[in-house]
């Protein structure tokens, strides 16, 4: 088939998006499906996951003044298992992503932290889903008061095992990976 520019709806790099529709969509997904014309004039199809979490999402890495993080561990459906990782959640509207974070840490936690440090953006596979999180250190909190969500479990790691954790493949949450290793680069681990 030759390519007809009147029907192209919008161009996404070098594609050429044709059609879009909504395959299926809940509270906390969406999921697009763009029909293409490829650089090379093939036709072709991609599938996007949209994250529907008003602003995107934030993840935070506690850690105290001993250099102990604090992970949680829940059940993840997706992968059907439990898991350990860092906290977080979604921006919803009328946030921003600090706010945000001291949110969901609170909810989390059962505590607030006083410093935090903003240490970029992660997207996740970003080929297919469209989202990602602020990352954020969460420092001088009262470890004695903590008092986790119910359902979550709170575990104690010092940094530098986490470090080897995520290098043996004993972590693999990809955010968690990510600010683990952001942060030991950050306070020289």
């Amino acid at each position: 088939m030759t390519y007809n520019k009147e029907h192209e709806i919008e161009r996404r790099g070098p594609f050429k998006v044709t059609s879009r529709r909504i395959a299926y969509e809940n509270p906390w997904i969406r999921v697009v499906e763009d029909r293409v014309i490829h650089p090379d004039d093939r036709q072709g199809i991609f599938g996007v996951i949209e994250i529907r979490c008003g602003r995107g999402g934030v993840a935070i890495l506690p850690i105290d003044k001993d250099k102990r993080i604090y992970l949680i561990r829940e059940f993840m459906y997706a992968i059907n298992r439990y898991d350990v990782k860092v906290a977080g959640g979604g921006v919803e509207e009328g946030e921003d992503a600090l706010f945000a974070a001291k949110r969901e840490f609170r909810e989390e936690f059962g505590v607030s932290a006083a410093t935090w440090t903003p240490l970029g953006h992660v997207t996740h596979a970003p080929n297919i889903i469209r989202g990602g999180a602020q990352l954020f250190l969460a420092q001088d909190f009262d470890v004695d008061k903590l008092s986790p969500e119910e359902g979550i479990e709170v575990f104690t790691y010092d940094l530098e095992a986490a470090v080897q954790m995520v290098m043996e493949g004993a972590i693999t949450s990809s955010t968690t990976c990510c600010l683990i290793l952001k942060v030991a680069r950050l306070l020289e681990v």
